[in-house]
């Protein structure tokens, strides 16, 4: 099974690493998944992206790069910024016909997760709070196809509308992982 985590879509011209998803990718690959991070402001400026794509709004660059990638499932970390580039992605994605599972997770998903379960049917999971509370146990039930209502901090999609497993207060009151 193959994880890609997409880092927030928005052109960065200084050094930075999502460290978080580093932390992430490697909770998965010590469990023996293949990882990949997608960081097109990295990409670009190790010429390995087209310089255009993001002055142009180039969705399908975007797509065709990710699921180039062939991936089982597919996570966009998001911030306030960018998110609605992510969501362009995640529906062409969709639109398209691949049926992997699309996360949202970060900062403004987390805080939007009902809303965005609501609002756009291409979603399926939002990851609310800390990933790396709960990733191993989140990549494991979607290999296995088991039931979701057990991993705490997740907003999903099943026979109700919307399943919210557990309140923000009582995701962001888990402890640190020792």
């Amino acid at each position: 099974m193959k994880m890609i985590f997409v880092n927030s879509i928005f052109k960065i011209d200084r050094d930075s690493y999502p460290i978080g998803l580093v932390s992430l990718g490697s909770i998965l690959h010590e469990e023996g998944y293949d990882v990949e991070i997608v960081d097109f402001s990295i990409l670009t400026r190790e010429n390995k992206f087209s310089k255009t794509s993001f002055e142009n709004g180039d969705i399908n660059e975007f797509v065709k790069y990710i699921c180039g990638r062939k991936p089982s499932v597919i996570s966009f970390y998001t911030m306030a910024n960018s998110m609605h580039i992510s969501i362009s992605v995640a529906n062409k994605i969709k639109a398209l016909g691949y049926e992997m599972p699309i996360i949202f997770a970060g900062p403004q998903a987390s805080v939007c997760a009902e809303e965005l379960l609501n609002a756009f049917d291409f979603i399926d999971i939002v990851a609310i709070g800390e990933g790396e509370l709960i990733i191993k146990e989140l990549l494991n039930a979607l290999k296995t196809k088991s039931d979701l209502s057990t991993i705490p901090g997740l907003a999903y999609r099943s026979e109700n509308p919307i399943s919210l497993w557990k309140s923000f207060e009582n995701v962001l009151l888990h402890k640190p992982i020792p």
